[in-house]
């Protein structure tokens, strides 16, 4: 282990002296050449560590001893090898420093991955996304995932509790600075991936990822209330929805809970769906407005060009 070590830290130092920038893809392909015929043996053995430190920028030696303790380990479970995988995905993904919006090294990052753990990618493309997009990844989150995942129905309330723990759990994993942008993309990407729950529980998702707030138990008491007064129109699902901030309030800190304040927060929270909603539908009007009137001006530009067209024809007698 020793020497393997001291080997992949001289590469790393040649690399670094090298001076390779991260689209300069014929040198990086040179260096990736040069160590597979000049250090043959050690190619053989960690040729994904090559590959990463070559094209990516990746290396740490924590992240190489690492590797070098668990990749030849048999393995009791497969899951258990799943999890080794995701670990040392997740640690060189950290290591290469890829810039939040650098869609190219993002993609490249995942052809890597595709390249030697292919399963990986099919199996848990979303623990995948969770961390080149967002730098979310926990082994315990993951472990979370595995257990309670495959079997769990997100239309039943025990499975959309276990999409909710999850989808938290991997929000407080979050290695992100939590500006009001990177909230928004937190909250754009949960959106596009869990596209059910977010469509179901808005408020519950909004609490979650803009303030840091979520109980399991607001959660499964919101549910049984929704489950007993199913709601039949847009105010009635304002209503419920409602229930969520109060319930919330409620068992964050069940000992100080005053019932009027929660009924008082219940209220507000009412309000503010509604405005929400009425905002929205503004919104959504004059777009539809706009598309109309910029429409009409495309048809009657149209026009024009096909009166005009045709005087030319004949002025020409064509």
């Amino acid at each position: 282990m020793v020497e393997a070590i001291k080997e992949a830290n001289f590469i790393w130092k040649e690399y670094l002296v090298g001076q390779i920038s991260e689209d300069d893809e014929e040198r990086q392909l040179k260096f990736y050449n040069y160590i597979k015929e000049n250090h043959k043996d050690f190619y053989e053995d960690y040729e994904i560590i090559i590959y990463f430190m070559s094209y990516l920028r990746s290396y740490n030696k924590s992240t190489f001893k690492y590797y070098l303790k668990n990749y030849m380990r048999s393995f009791r479970k497969e899951d258990d090898k799943d999890i080794f995988k995701m670990n040392l995905v997740n640690k060189l993904y950290v290591d290469a420093f890829i810039d939040k919006d650098n869609e190219g090294m993002k993609l490249k990052f995942r052809d890597g991955v595709k390249k030697y753990y292919p399963d990986l990618i099919e199996n848990y493309n979303l623990i995948f996304n969770y961390i080149i997009e967002l730098q979310m990844y926990n082994e315990g989150v993951f472990r979370y995932y595995l257990r309670n995942w495959k079997d769990s129905d997100i239309t039943t309330p025990e499975g959309t509790i276990i999409h909710a723990n999850f989808i938290y759990r991997e929000y407080k994993s979050c290695r992100m600075n939590i500006s009001d942008e990177n909230l928004e993309k937190i909250h754009k990407f949960i959106l596009k991936e869990h596209k059910t729950f977010g469509k179901s529980y808005p408020i519950v998702l909004k609490y979650m990822v803009y303030m840091g707030r979520y109980t399991e138990k607001a959660l499964k008491y919101f549910l049984m209330y929704w489950r007993e007064n199913p709601p039949s129109g847009r105010d009635e699902y304002h209503k419920v929805w409602a229930k969520y901030p109060h319930y919330l309030y409620k068992f964050e800190d069940l000992r100080n809970y005053k019932k009027e304040k929660g009924q008082q927060i219940e209220k507000e929270a009412y309000k503010l769906l509604v405005k929400e909603f009425e905002d929205w539908q503004t919104a959504l009007d004059e777009a539809e407005k706009k598309y109309e009137e910029d429409r009409a001006k495309s048809i009657d530009n149209r026009k024009k060009e096909l009166l005009e067209f045709i005087k030319n024809k004949k002025e020409l007698n064509l």
